[in-house]
C-alpha cells in the first residue's frame, strides 16, 4: 500500500514538472512571438521611413532696409526679386564697388504679370553713379544702360566712380518708356542676381528661420504624442571659426516659446510652398502621414552666428541632417 502511494505521489510530481515546463516554454513561445512580431514591425516601419530635412531661409532686416535713395542693397550672389507694373514702375538696388570695374547682372524675366495679363518685353537697366541721383523717370548717366527683350540673359556694366561707407553705385530696373506715363504698364516678374568681386557672407544678411521634415515614406507617426516625441533627439553641431566643433544635444520643448538649448516641433495645417500656403495636415490631423511636412524650431544658448549641422535622430533610429549658414535663433 505504502510503496503505491509513492508511486502515486512520484507520478504526479512529474507531471506537474511536465506541465510547468510546457507552459513555461508556451510562454517562452509567446514572448519569443511578440519580441519577433515587434522587431518585423520595427523593421518594416523603419524600411518603410524616408524624410528630407530642409531649410526655411529668411532674411535679415537689415537685407531690406532702403538708403536716403529708397534703394535696396543688391549683394554678390544673392538673388532679388521683384515685378514692374502699375503702381510699381520701378526698384532700384545699391551696391558697392571701385571705379573703372566691370559687373553683370544675370536676370530672368516671367512677362506674365500676377494679374495674369501678358506683359510687353522690353525692360531697361541702367546704372547710376556714386553721386547721381535715382528718380522715377530720370535716365542713368553716361550711356551705362541696357534694355532687354528676351526672357533671361546677363548683361555687363562698367563703375565710373568709387563708392564708400556713405555713398553707393546704384541700379534702376524700370521700362524707360513709362519716364513720361504717369501710370505705368505690366512688365511681369524679373529676378537679378549681381555679379562683382567677392560673395558677401551669407550669415551677415540671412538666416534659418526653421527646419522642415517632409515624410517621403509609406509609416505614419503620432508627432503630438509626448511619449513619441521623448523619443526622437535632436542635435547641433557648430562649427565655429578657428575653434573646435561643438556638439550639443537639444532638449525638447513643450511650448512654442523655446528656452535655451530647446527644440519643438510642430505639424501645421497649411504651410507655404513657394509662397502659396498649401494644405498640409489634413488627413488625420496631429498623425504625421506621407507628404507631409514637420516644422522643427530651435534655440541655442550663447549662438554667436556660427554655421553648423542639425541633426535628427527618429525613434525607429533614422537620422537625417541639415546643415546651416546661421540661425535665426529665435
Amino acid at each position: 500500500m505504502g510503496s503505491s502511494i509513492s508511486a502515486l505521489l512520484i507520478i504526479s510530481v512529474l507531471l506537474t514538472s511536465v506541465i510547468v515546463m510546457f507552459r513555461s516554454n508556451q510562454i517562452g513561445m509567446n514572448l519569443l512571438a511578440e519580441a519577433n512580431r515587434n522587431a518585423a514591425e520595427y523593421r518594416s516601419e523603419k524600411l518603410d521611413s524616408a524624410f528630407e530635412l530642409s531649410s526655411e531661409i529668411t532674411t535679415l532686416s537689415s537685407y531690406n532696409e532702403v538708403d536716403a535713395q529708397g534703394c535696396k542693397p543688391l549683394y554678390t550672389g544673392i538673388m532679388r526679386k521683384g515685378q514692374i507694373e502699375p503702381g510699381n514702375k520701378w526698384d532700384c538696388y545699391w551696391f558697392d564697388g571701385p571705379n573703372a570695374s566691370s559687373f553683370d547682372i544675370d536676370y530672368f524675366r516671367n512677362i506674365v504679370s500676377t494679374m495674369n495679363r501678358t506683359s510687353l518685353n522690353q525692360l531697361s537697366f541702367d546704372y547710376y553713379h556714386v553721386g547721381s541721383p535715382v528718380t522715377e523717370t530720370n535716365m542713368g548717366p553716361d550711356d551705362n544702360f541696357e534694355d532687354v527683350n528676351d526672357s533671361a540673359g546677363s548683361i555687363s556694366f562698367t563703375t565710373t566712380t568709387t563708392s564708400d561707407l556713405n555713398n553707393k553705385h546704384h541700379l534702376k530696373v524700370w521700362y524707360f518708356g513709362d519716364a513720361s506715363n504717369p501710370i505705368g504698364t505690366h512688365r511681369g516678374k524679373y529676378s537679378i542676381t549681381l555679379d562683382f568681386g567677392d560673395a558677401v557672407d551669407l550669415s551677415t544678411v540671412q538666416c534659418v528661420d526653421k527646419f522642415r521634415l517632409k515624410n517621403l515614406g509609406q509609416s505614419s507617426f503620432p508627432v503630438e504624442s509626448p511619449y513619441f516625441l521623448d523619443n526622437v533627439d535632436v542635435f547641433v553641431q557648430l562649427r565655429p571659426a578657428n575653434q573646435p566643433e561643438a556638439m550639443t544635444k537639444l532638449t525638447r520643448s513643450d511650448s512654442n516659446i523655446l528656452g535655451n538649448n530647446e527644440w519643438v516641433i510642430t505639424l501645421p495645417e497649411t504651410i507655404s510652398i513657394n509662397g502659396t500656403q498649401e494644405p498640409n495636415d489634413v488627413y488625420e490631423p496631429s498623425i504625421f502621414n506621407s507628404s507631409e511636412v514637420l516644422q522643427l524650431s530651435t534655440k541655442l544658448n550663447n549662438y554667436n552666428q556660427e554655421s553648423g549641422t542639425l541633426i535628427l535622430i527618429w525613434p525607429n533610429g533614422l537620422k537625417t541632417t541639415e546643415n546651416f549658414d546661421s540661425l535665426c535663433n529665435n
